[in-house]
């Protein structure tokens, strides 16, 4: 179902809830326009109001909470299943099922690097890229190895000393090539898909 038939749905519970709260006042477009009419005063709840507006706004709710999860689930996103660092380079297994259809038009990437929390991790240029993949819909081993740059930015670091790395998998338009990414940040200017 498409986000505008979700939104539809989130529209008409909220309608209903104002019918039925506006109904349960009593009160009619002759009242709410009139000045006079607004002002403290007591009102009485019957078990049949009370039951109209308990069904009214669990209807808005569930028709909510049902909008909310159409338009959610249809961002896909590529599951990485497997993933690890080693011998200079930085390996994954992505299941591609969630983006096959984007088959045709896309080359799926793998970067990787060194988490570092002084750094925001789109703008960081010390990564490693692997080659473009053709996106299969099923689960795909990916490697990228390791460049000049960065196995000077590795060596900085000294022996024995243990890193955390972060795996990320975007997609970049046919006619792109992986040269232009140097860094995650550059995947949305050439109208890649960044996950």
């Amino acid at each position: 179902m498409a986000p505008t038939l979700a939104l539809i749905f989130a529209l008409i519970a909220g309608v209903a809830q104002v019918i039925s709260i506006l109904g349960w006042l009593k009160i009619g477009p002759d009242k709410i326009f009139n000045r006079a009419w607004w002002k403290v005063r007591e009102v009485t709840v019957t078990k049949g109001k009370l039951a109209i507006i308990s069904v009214l706004g669990l209807l808005s709710l569930g028709l909510s909470a049902y909008g909310l999860f159409l338009i959610n689930s249809e961002r896909p996103v590529p599951k990485m299943m497997q993933w690890g660092v080693g011998n200079k380079h930085c390996n994954v297994v992505v299941d591609t099922t969630a983006i096959k259809q984007w088959a045709n038009d896309y080359y799926l990437v793998l970067a990787c690097g060194v988490v570092d929390p002084t750094v925001d991790i789109l703008e960081e240029k010390r990564i490693m890229l692997s080659g473009p993949f053709n996106i299969y819909g099923s689960p795909q081993a990916i490697s990228a190895a390791s460049n000049p740059d960065f196995d000077k930015f590795m060596e900085s670091f000294g022996s024995g000393i243990p890193l955390s790395f972060w795996q990320r998998v975007f997609l970049i338009p046919r006619e792109r090539d992986v040269s232009e990414v140097h860094k995650l940040s550059d995947v949305p200017r050439i109208k890649g898909k960044l996950f």
